[in-house]
Formats: C-alpha cells, sequence, structure tokens
C-alpha cells in the first residue's frame, strides 16, 4: 500500500513538473517568437496592465485575466483592441448605443479617468471581459519579457531541484 502511493504521488509530481514546463515553453513562444502583446491559453487571455487607468479595481502591474462572453452590458470590464494603436485596453463599458443603421456602438471609460475615451468600439473590436486579478504578478512577467534568458534559467533549476529531490528519496530509501 505505501509502496502504491508512492508510485501515485510520483506520477503526480511528474505531471506537475511537465505541465509547469510546457507552460513555460507555451508563453515563451507566443510571447518571444510570436511577440504577441498577450498571452491566450484556452480562449483566456492574460494581460499586464500598464497603466493606472482602472486604479483602483485594477492596479498597475497586476495580471488580469479575460475570456470572451456572447453578450456585453453596462459595468463590464473588458479588454477591447484598438485599430489606430494597434495595443489593447482594458476600460470598463459605460455606454451602449446604437447608430442609424444599427451598428452598436460601446463607449469606454476607465474607472481612473474623469471622461469617457473618445472613440467609441464596436464588438467585433473586443477581446474578452475581464474575469479576475493576479495582482502584481505583472511585475515579474515585465521582468521575465525583459530579460528572457531569466526563463531559461528559472526552467533549468526547477529540472534540477527536481533531480536532486528524487537522488534524496533515493539515498534515504536505502
Amino acid at each position: 500500500m505505501k509502496n502504491k502511493t508512492a508510485n501515485i504521488f510520483n506520477f503526480i509530481q511528474y505531471l506537475i513538473i511537465l505541465l509547469f514546463i510546457i507552460l513555460i515553453v507555451y508563453f515563451s513562444y507566443q510571447k518571444f517568437i510570436l511577440k504577441n502583446t498577450s498571452i491566450s491559453f484556452f480562449n483566456y487571455n492574460f494581460y499586464v496592465i500598464m497603466s493606472g487607468s482602472m486604479e483602483p479595481t485594477i492596479n498597475t502591474k497586476d495580471l488580469i485575466v479575460t475570456h470572451p462572453k456572447d453578450n456585453y452590458e453596462v459595468n463590464d470590464i473588458i479588454a477591447f483592441k484598438n485599430n489606430d494603436t494597434n495595443t489593447t485596453t482594458v476600460h470598463r463599458i459605460v455606454n451602449i448605443e446604437y447608430d442609424n443603421n444599427g451598428t452598436t456602438l460601446i463607449t469606454t471609460q476607465g474607472d481612473n479617468n474623469n471622461i469617457a475615451d473618445l472613440d467609441k468600439i464596436t464588438p467585433d473590436s473586443i477581446i474578452g471581459s475581464y474575469l479576475f486579478t493576479i495582482p502584481l504578478l505583472g511585475s515579474i512577467i515585465i521582468f521575465l519579457s525583459s530579460n528572457p534568458i531569466f526563463i531559461f534559467i528559472i526552467l533549468i533549476m526547477i529540472i534540477l531541484i527536481y533531480i536532486i529531490i528524487r537522488l534524496i528519496k533515493r539515498l534515504i530509501g536505502k
């Protein structure tokens, strides 16, 4: 019974480490090879907030997660593409209206801004709706993306720590 539990524990360890390595490689590929401004994983998008326009709801250098949804409403926080600047903005929907042609026009505004954004957007500009924040994780991502060699150093350290733990377990087990 003890041996079976140890085998299950070892399998879970392998699985977690393998998953972590795959995620690091996947995110590194999107960031450094494809040069994506956001990281996407199973239609969930991850963004590092670079301005204080949404404070105190979302702070600078927080990592946020968004996901598309069918309908967007006033007060939803959304990530949307700015076609003029080819950037992504995260702001709150403050108004939804329709023009004479029936086109939906969405007005957005940062929580920390006194006025609404000048350009209205259409639903096809919306990437997704805000789900949650991981505070300050963006700082680590900014550091790693400006120093990509650290990703590989961390990956090697994880593998070495795992190997050392396995060796210690073997020595203790004998």
